[in-house]
């Protein structure tokens, strides 16, 4: 698993880490917030309030950062089934990362549009709603651990483009 060597955070408020751990379940904001009893722009001001906490953007790398940092219990491990290619593993490693489509499919050398439909296949066949719940299985499965690193948000801004 790739390394990148960048600061710890500081730690989540207990209201953070109760929208994380609500938000791994795949859960939508609007079920999130009726859940915890706040309004979905309270959802929104909490999880923009993580990422200017850690220096990140998005809910799933925020989530790998809770798990990585042991600030949410790690989820138990399962067995997944069938096997993730190199490409896959790539992809929940660079969302966990806090990459959008375009990072990922420059990093995989493939097009945006066949990212994001890889990226859908594997959400499925994961059965993850969304990217923060792949995340919290790509911890079930083993894809992902404490070894990986969370990119501060401007760090992706920077890389450069494919031709």
């Amino acid at each position: 698993m790739t390394t990148h060597r960048y600061a710890v955070p500081d730690r989540f408020t207990p209201a953070h880490l109760r929208i994380l751990a609500k938000l791994a379940t795949g859960a939508s904001s609007a079920s999130v917030a009726l859940d915890l009893e706040i309004t979905t722009g309270t959802l929104a001001t909490q999880v923009q309030a993580m990422g200017r906490r850690t220096g990140v953007s998005g809910r799933a790398p925020l989530l790998h950062i809770a798990y990585r940092t042991q600030q949410l219990p790690r989820p138990e491990q399962a067995t997944f089934d069938g096997i993730p290619d190199e490409i896959e593993l790539q992809m929940v490693q660079l969302v966990a990362s806090g990459a959008a489509i375009p990072e990922i499919a420059d990093a995989c050398r493939i097009s945006r549009g066949t990212a994001k439909h890889r990226l859908k296949l594997l959400r499925d066949r994961a059965g993850a709603a969304n990217d923060v719940q792949l995340i919290a299985l790509g911890w079930c499965y083993g894809w992902l651990d404490e070894s990986l690193e969370v990119r501060p948000a401007d760090f992706l801004s920077a890389a450069p483009t494919r031709g």
